[in-house]
C-alpha cells in the first residue's frame, strides 16, 4: 500500500474519531429519591468519565418532591430512571416503560418502629400510625408481608411520611417506612432502641432499583440503551471497589 495514502487513512481515521468524541449524545437520568449511596454509580460514571467512553453526556436529575419519575420517562421529560418493582404494574397500565436491570437484588425497604414494647409483631399494626410515602405503602413486598400475617390492609392508618426521623423519635407516628441502609443507622447514632420488620425475614425478597428507559428508547437508539446501561454497572463496580473515595464524592 502507498505510504502516503496510509498515513492520510490513520489521520482521516483519527480526526473522524475526534469528531465522534465531541459528539457526545445528550441523555438524562431521573433519581427517584434524594442524593444518597443508593445512586452512586451513576455519580461515579460521570465523574470518572465512563459516559463519555460510551459517547453520552448525561445530565442527572434531582429528586424533588411530587416527582412521578415512571411518568417522567413515559413522556419522555427524562430518558432513564430509577424505579422499583411496581414498574410490572405501571407496564400493565399502559406505561412504555422497560426495565435495563435490577441493581439491588434484595429490597432495602423495611417498616420499622421504637423497640419500647408497643409493637412486637406486625399484628400490632392495627390501629398504629405508619408514615409512609404512597409508593412504599404500596410496594408488593410490604403488602406481601402484611397480608401473609392476615392483616386487612384497609384497617391500617397510613399517613403522609414527613421524612423527618424525629416523627418516630417522638413517638408522633409509631412505626415509618425507611431503607435497610439508612434508618437504622440514624436511630442508633441517637442511641433510640429500634425494631425491624422486613419483608425478607417473612420470605418475601424482591428485586428494587431498577433502572429503566422507554419503549421507543429500547426500539429506535438500542445502542444509546446499552451504553447508558454499561457505563453506569462500569460506574457501581468502581464505586464498591473505592467506597471512601465514593463517599467523599457524594
Amino acid at each position: 500500500m502507498n505510504i502516503k495514502f496510509l498515513k492520510l487513512v490513520i489521520i482521516f481515521l483519527f480526526l473522524n474519531s475526534m469528531i465522534y468524541a465531541n459528539e457526545l449524545k445528550k441523555v438524562s437520568l431521573q433519581l427517584s429519591w434524594f442524593d444518597q449511596f443508593q445512586f452512586a454509580g451513576y455519580y461515579v460514571a460521570k465523574e470518572q468519565g465512563f459516559y463519555e467512553d460510551y459517547g453520552l453526556d448525561v445530565e442527572i436529575k434531582p429528586f424533588e418532591f411530587g416527582i412521578d419519575v415512571p411518568d417522567e420517562v413515559d413522556k419522555k421529560r427524562s430518558d432513564f430512571g430509577i424505579g422499583r418493582e411496581t414498574l410490572i404494574l405501571q407496564r400493565v397500565q399502559g406505561k412504555k416503560l422497560v426495565a435495563l436491570y435490577a441493581l439491588f437484588q434484595d429490597s432495602p425497604l423495611i417498616l420499622i418502629s421504637k423497640d419500647d414494647g408497643k409493637i412486637n409483631s406486625v399484628e400490632d399494626f392495627v390501629g398504629k400510625k405508619i408514615m409512609s410515602t404512597i409508593d412504599d405503602s404500596s410496594e408488593v413486598s410490604i403488602k406481601a408481608m402484611l397480608l401473609s400475617e392476615n392483616i386487612n390492609i384497609n384497617e391500617l392508618n397510613f399517613i403522609k411520611h414527613s421524612h423527618n426521623i424525629n416523627d418516630l423519635v417522638d413517638s408522633k407516628v409509631d412505626i415509618i417506612s425507611g431503607y435497610l441502609s439508612k434508618a437504622p443507622f440514624e436511630l442508633q447514632k441517637m442511641d433510640i432502641p429500634y425494631k425491624v420488620f422486613n419483608p425478607k425475614d417473612y420470605g418475601f425478597d424482591m428485586y428494587s432499583d431498577f433502572l429503566f428507559t422507554n419503549q421507543d428508547m429500547v426500539d429506535y437508539s438500542s445502542r444509546t440503551a446499552l451504553a447508558f446501561k454499561h457505563a453506569s454497572l462500569k460506574g457501581w463496580q468502581y464505586a464498591y471497589s473505592h467506597i471512601d473515595e465514593t463517599v467523599n464524592l457524594l
